[in-house]
């Protein structure tokens, strides 16, 4: 883990040299001095501290219009600022909080005290930096399939309304919303010869495919198992069937290589105009009903629902 950085603000060597001596013995914490604002801010931008000690009265620039900008900037804004100085009136104190700071240390510090509230800055800035790192977590495995990385069946759904949802509103669009759903071939066969390990190569591999094609006008899903789905928006039949032939043949041609052994594998999928007075249920099984007529064709294709001409 790297040192914790904090930068000092403040036009007095003297009290840049005071903080720097208070913290040299903490070998974790490193002092960084700017002996005016404009040249904090530069530093603040360039070395991004994990706490800012900022004077109130600097010049020509003061420290709150200091802070104004460091917040403006989304390089630094996040970054918490303890202002420091020698005025100690109530309505100065409440302005600092006002505007957000972290915290108000009067000069001339106490060694003890400095200390104390730096490390409580540190301490609850690095709690909230963890929570914030879970609370993504979890929102991405809310969303995302755990193995492939792909929008999940439940951000499929979601994701897929604002398309339709676009589409209500704008019906002078040129093209429409079409759905594909993959299956990989033979799994049952891949896992038991190569073991789920081989199967887990396989659908990542083949989620790799899907992922180079995510856009704002396709997604793309882990819809169960060995089956993936994708929802293109503004399209025509022709370019969506191409895609998904583009797909299954990109897949086709590809030499798999799992613990030493290549083998190839293949995917079958079905297309099919997404219906607006449809529930997505019923189109999903329109889909569906493709896909499995592709398979009882031989597999290793693309079949258009409603339509007899295939590939």
């Amino acid at each position: 883990m790297g040192k914790t950085t904090i930068l000092v603000i403040d036009d007095s060597h003297f009290i840049c040299q005071v903080v720097e001596d208070i913290f040299k013995e903490d070998k974790n914490i490193h002092v960084l001095k700017a002996y005016s604002g404009d040249i904090g801010v530069q530093m603040a931008q360039n070395e991004l501290p994990n706490l800012i000690l900022l004077d109130l009265v600097l010049t020509p620039i003061d420290g709150f219009e200091i802070f104004k900008i460091l917040k403006a900037d989304k390089r630094t804004k996040h970054i918490p600022i303890i202002f420091i100085t020698g005025n100690n009136n109530a309505e100065t104190i409440v302005k600092c909080f006002e505007m957000g700071a972290a915290d108000y240390i009067i000069k001339p510090f106490i060694p003890v005290e400095l200390r104390a509230r730096v490390r409580s800055r540190l301490e609850f800035q690095s709690a909230q930096d963890a929570l914030k790192k879970a609370m993504k977590e979890l929102k991405y495995a809310a969303n995302n399939d755990f193995l492939t990385g792909l929008h999940n069946r439940r951000s499929f759904l979601k994701q897929i309304q604002s398309f339709i949802t676009e589409a209500q509103k704008n019906t002078n669009q040129k093209g429409d919303i079409f759905l594909g759903i993959f299956d990989i071939d033979n799994f049952k066969i891949i896992n038991d010869t190569y073991g789920h390990a081989g199967g887990d190569y396989v659908l990542t591999v083949v989620s790799d495919v899907f992922k180079s094609l995510v856009s704002d006008h396709i997604i793309c899903s882990r819809w169960g198992g060995e089956e993936f789905i994708v929802a293109i928006k503004n399209t025509t039949q022709k370019k969506a069937f191409e895609l998904m032939e583009a797909i299954r043949r990109q897949i086709e041609i590809y030499s798999f290589v799992f613990r030493e052994q290549t083998f190839k594998v293949t995917i079958t999928c079905g297309l099919s105009k997404f219906n607006l007075n449809d529930s997505v249920e019923k189109n999903i099984m329109h889909v569906d009903k493709a896909l499995y007529e592709g398979k009882e064709k031989g597999k290793n294709r693309t079949i258009i629902y409603g339509l007899k001409k295939t590939k």
